[in-house]
């Protein structure tokens, strides 16, 4: 057998496996699919919400959730491109063909999809964060860790394109040229993106609690904040596997991990990114899932009557009241200002910031219908009985 057709030959008490090699690249496919599969379903019902629920345009983070959908698209297919051209196959079965320079330029171009999706999902979160509150210091963090992120991955993407001199010696070995290590680049943008995750993650906290919210408000807190543990969770799992990875002499079997840990952060990041702005599709479609006093006996429209003498009649006047609560108006998709002008101020702002500025409007609105039945009014027909109805309204802290 020509070893020359073979990336390299099997080590002292390895074989070589012409026919089914072993591989560990089972779980790539099932889990890519089924992640990009959710993170699309997520990122396509942001855009339905933002464009028919409420009615409105779309905003910069929506753009940037769809740029970082597009690219986890090119991720996913440049992966499963990986698979039929040597990954999660041993060194020794992969025919020197396939990888260089094919398998050499798709980990490259890997490589850029999954740093420039990770990346936009997380400028999508913190162009969100703009929406979420007008205090200036909040705002100026924002702009400098958007700032931050973009450079720190513009910075990364060069060092990895350029890596070689001449470039074309980063994935053909038939060129001779000098490369640098990619060992520190890229545990250095690992460990940037678990630092800047973790911050992204608590910078809304105070933001957040300091509006006024109903408490059924922070369902949809948990939930962005649970995914986004998860991202640095899935963040610095990738990181942990990447150090042995890049020393491996057996490269080809140990990336699958690598990649399924990939799908995972990237995918989590879109439906984190995704979350905030779901919540007007929910209360319009699935309310029961946010709005538990829609749920709650609480809310059912309660009755009480009962009977008290007229003055003076002989008659007895019956009082019947019918008292529910109305959800808080930031639980209904609300159409967006047409004009130029106040498009950009609900920009800057949410309905909860607004909530913020007029205290008035604290929470739930309490309806209470009275009906009285009888009068105490002469003038009262003597064929029939008088109805009279009163509606209150008052405003719950909730």
């Amino acid at each position: 057998m020509d070893e020359s057709l073979y990336v390299m030959p099997p080590p002292r008490g390895q074989v070589r496996t012409t026919v089914n090699p072993p591989s560990t690249a089972g779980g790539v496919l099932p889990v890519g699919i089924a992640t990009t599969a959710i993170a699309f379903v997520a990122v396509a019902l942001r855009v339905f919400t933002r464009t028919y629920v409420m009615g409105g345009r779309l905003g910069n983070d929506d753009y940037l959730a769809l740029f970082a959908m597009a690219t986890a698209l090119s991720y996913c297919g440049l992966v499963f491109r990986l698979v039929p051209l040597g990954a999660g196959k041993h060194m020794w079965d992969v025919l020197a063909m396939d990888y260089s320079p094919a398998f050499l330029l798709t980990t490259l171009g890997v490589t850029i999809a999954h740093t420039t999706s990770v990346t936009f999902s997380k400028l999508s979160i913190l162009a969100f964060y703009l929406r979420l509150s007008l205090e200036k210091h909040f705002r100026w963090t924002v702009f400098g860790l958007i700032a931050i992120v973009t450079v720190y991955t513009v910075a990364y993407q060069f060092v990895i394109i350029f890596q070689c001199q001449p470039i074309q010696a980063g994935w053909d070995t038939s060129v001779k040229g000098k490369c640098i290590g990619k060992l520190v680049p890229m545990m250095t943008l690992s460990a940037a993106h678990i630092v800047t995750d973790i911050i992204v993650l608590l910078m809304p906290v105070k933001a957040v609690w300091a509006l006024q919210m109903a408490r059924r408000q922070k369902v949809s807190i948990i939930l962005l904040f649970a995914t986004g543990i998860f991202v640095c969770a899935s963040a610095i799992e990738r990181t942990i596997l990447l150090l042995p990875l890049l020393e491996s002499s057996d490269y080809t079997w140990d990336v699958p991990p690598e990649m399924i840990w990939g799908f995972v952060e990237i995918n989590a990041g879109l439906i984190c990114a995704a979350v905030p702005a779901l919540k007007p599709f929910f209360m319009r479609y699935l309310p029961f899932i946010l709005s538990s006093k829609l749920r709650s006996p609480q809310t059912r429209s309660r009755y009480a009557s009962w009977s008290i003498p007229s003055n003076g009649s002989g008659r007895k006047q019956k009082t019947r009241v019918q008292t529910f609560d109305l959800p808080h108006i930031n639980e209904f998709p609300l159409d967006l200002p047409r004009s130029g002008t106040e498009r950009r101020e609900r920009n800057n702002s949410t309905v909860d910031s607004i909530d913020a500025q007029y205290p008035g409007r604290l929470g739930p609105a309490i309806v209470v219908t009275t009906w009285k039945r009888g009068s105490e009014d002469a003038q009262t027909p003597s064929k029939g009985i008088g109805v009279t109805r009163e509606t209150t309204i008052s405003y719950d802290s909730g």
